[in-house]
């Protein structure tokens, strides 16, 4: 992972968003990330939905994953609208 993007250890699960959203700081700067439940879901090789306690357990098994792949999009530029940095499941199948 670039040592230039560090990770906060918190996150949470939004419902609003339907994301686990964590954050990053890269040249003094926070960065808002997600991942989405679809990318968690597909990680775990979930046949159903998952509740949020079980993504959230997904999330930490995967997270130097997740981290590393937020990490490339923050390096590239690859923000979202509204500044925010976004993991899909499209991101493991590449």
């Amino acid at each position: 992972m670039p040592s230039s993007v560090e990770f906060d250890s918190c996150f949470f699960w939004s419902d609003l968003t339907q994301t686990i959203r964590f954050s990053a700081r890269h040249r003094g700067r926070r960065i808002r990330c997600g991942v989405t439940r679809m990318a968690l879901e597909h990680l775990a090789g979930a046949l159903q939905p998952l509740c949020p306690p079980d993504l959230g357990r997904v999330f930490e098994q995967h997270r130097q994953e997740i981290e590393r792949i937020a990490a490339d999009k923050i390096l590239a530029g690859l923000f979202q609208g509204d500044g925010t940095i976004m993991v899909r499941a499209v991101d493991f199948s590449l």
